[in-house]
């Protein structure tokens, strides 16, 4: 891969970063289905993991709707035909107990190209007790 592909193929998956974080925002479940893998698997700051049904149905069943959700810091790892992208967030959910406390956490989500198409596959979060990182 040249550094004008791999600067592509970056840019590109960032490109879906941006699509996914605005779905999530507008609980826009189609454009979730569309860009998240059959076989993706999420596992949340709490340690919980979710199916690529189990993380749509949330959105849903009203088990959560995101108020705020900022990517503080984004880095993308493109290993051929896979994407790595490592960062730091911070949201703001409302479930049925209330609005949640901001979160900060760490995230990273693995991305596979797929009939041309950048898919995310993999997501892992680790929040970050206390707030953002000094």
């Amino acid at each position: 891969m040249t550094d004008g592909e791999k600067q592509q193929a970056e840019d590109d998956v960032l490109a879906v970063e941006a699509v996914r974080l605005q779905a999530m925002l507008d609980s826009d479940v189609k454009t979730l289905a569309r860009i998240t893998g059959a076989d993706y698997v999420h596992v949340e700051s709490s340690g919980q993991r979710r199916s690529k049904t189990d993380f749509l149905a949330g959105f849903t069943n009203g088990e959560y709707r995101f108020i705020a959700f900022v990517i503080d810091e984004n880095a993308v790892n493109v290993l051929g035909s896979v994407a790595v992208v490592t960062g730091r967030y911070h949201n703001v959910i409302e479930t049925p107990g209330g609005v949640q406390p901001v979160k900060h956490a760490r995230h990273m989500r693995v991305y596979a190209l797929r009939d041309g198409q950048w898919v995310n596959i993999a997501h892992q979060a680790t929040a970050l007790p206390g707030g953002p990182p000094v």
